[in-house]
């Protein structure tokens, strides 16, 4: 057997292997070099690529944010994109655009999987990350997850109801789910039965883009993975939404500094609504407990209308104990106790 030449290598897991051989023909000029009931793997010479296939029988989380081709020049890529387009493929091409700390010719494409493949050739060298980069498209293809939690992602369908126990899972990670349009009735139902599969104390996550006011005249195609993207919120729907569905303890684990996109005058950034399912009455040791808020602020007020001075002490039930030892709260109070300690 002769030596082999040295070839990047990429394996992933697809849900369909006769659907993504099928897709991978198309997308990368050649047939599998082997093509098996349970394996695939195809040999492409120009660029050294070696990429194989292993079928899973569910859809499994995934740790990549992107697979990539590098190419030489972007005449390259052109000639990739022409060849896709003549199969029917549409791959919307961004020409000399910032990126990674260089400048790039590429285009993005999503394989039936949603794994995202960027096709690209490096223009030029920059000192700045860019105005694009894969990270700016969290909401639409950030991949975590973990035993436990709950994730969608954008694209994906929602079952209803969705086949998962009552208070089974630990967090619910609604990612980019709602940067696509749809109506009020099913945003609550999504936000329902996140409440419902939760366990007590469990959290939800909301994380995508959101607009400092509303967009008018259609929504605009954004560019690389950000493509996906099809509607943005107001900044302030998220935490709104998780407080009318029953969450507690509410706020924004992140709000971008500054925005990923602006179109038309109106920003976008990224947002991470977080909130917690009321924990279980029994996980509170003391039925009152008196709580003092340690500041910056002269006095804060809980969503009850609880008002809390600065360094006064104020007596709570159970229930709101439960709240504000939950997420950053708990680091903005002093929970007394009457025993010393032994």
């Amino acid at each position: 057997m002769s030596k082999s030449p040295e070839k990047a290598h990429v394996s992933i897991n697809v849900s369909d292997l006769g659907r993504a051989v099928e897709f991978y023909k198309m997308f990368l000029g050649v047939p599998p070099a082997k093509h098996y009931k349970d394996y695939a793997k195809f040999e492409v010479e120009d660029p050294p690529f070696v990429l194989s296939l292993e079928p899973i029988y569910h859809r499994a989380a995934d740790s990549f944010n992107h697979l990539g081709l590098r190419l030489n020049d972007p005449s390259a890529v052109i000639g990739i994109q022409k060849r896709l387009e003549a199969a029917g493929v549409v791959a919307e091409r961004e020409d000399d655009v910032e990126c990674c700390y260089s400048r790039q010719t590429k285009f993005w494409l999503v394989d039936p999987d949603k794994n995202m493949w960027e096709v690209y050739a490096l223009t030029a060298e920059l000192e700045h990350r860019g105005n694009l980069a894969s990270s700016d498209a969290v909401a639409a293809r950030d991949r975590a997850g973990h035993v436990g939690a709950w994730d969608h992602r954008l694209g994906d369908v929602i079952p209803d109801p969705l086949p998962i126990a009552d208070a089974s899972v630990e967090e619910v990670r609604l990612r980019g789910t709602f940067n696509t349009p749809i109506a009020e009735s099913e945003r609550k139902r999504i936000l329902s039965e996140a409440f419902r599969i939760l366990a007590p104390g469990g959290k939800v996550m909301i994380h995508g883009l959101a607009a400092d006011r509303p967009l008018n005249g259609g929504f605009p195609r954004l560019p690389g993975p950000a493509a996906l993207v099809k509607d943005v919120p107001l900044e302030s729907a998220p935490v709104r939404w998780l407080a009318e569905a029953g969450f507690v303890a509410v706020f924004f684990q992140k709000l971008g500094e500054l925005p990923n996109f602006e179109h038309d005058g109106v920003k976008m950034r990224e947002v991470m609504a977080v909130g917690w399912k009321p924990a279980a009455q029994s996980t509170v040791e003391y039925d009152e407990q008196q709580v003092v808020y340690k500041g910056p602020f002269a006095s804060v007020i809980d969503d009850t209308g609880r008002v809390y001075p600065r360094g006064e002490r104020i007596t709570v039930d159970r229930a709101t104990l439960a709240r504000l030892t939950l997420g950053p709260l708990e680091d903005q109070f002093v929970f007394l106790r009457d025993r010393m300690k032994t």
